[in-house]
């Protein structure tokens, strides 16, 4: 079955209104850059990483909720490997001494529960 035997379609005709669909579009793509700025993410800004592993699988939603609140800043959770993993991204470069336990402590007293 050949949907396209006899397909014709002048292009060439056509090319100022691509030119034109592409000019709008780079436009709005540097006025967006300009006005909004860029907004890089932890991959890009550098950061610590915090890797834990359970021994039961967790949820998500609870260690976001718990890490929102400690001091980190920007803070970044994901799952890591399988269900029993968990990635914590921070935009601070070295976690502050005075923070760093009551992360670890936090965190343990969750695992408990």
């Amino acid at each position: 079955m050949r949907i396209f035997q006899n397909f014709q379609f002048d292009f060439l005709s056509r090319r100022k209104y691509a030119y034109f669909l592409s000019s709008a579009l780079f436009l709005i793509g540097v006025i967006s850059a300009i006005f909004r700025g860029f907004h890089f993410g932890v991959d890009f800004n550098g950061g610590s990483e915090i890797v834990l592993q359970f021994e039961k699988p967790i949820q998500i939603s609870d260690v976001r909720g718990y890490v929102d609140g400690i001091g980190l800043g920007f803070v970044e959770v994901k799952t890591f490997g399988d269900e029993t993993g968990v990635m914590i991204r921070t935009e601070q470069q070295v976690i502050p001494p005075q923070i760093y336990p009551r992360v670890i402590e936090g965190l343990e007293s969750a695992i408990e529960k």
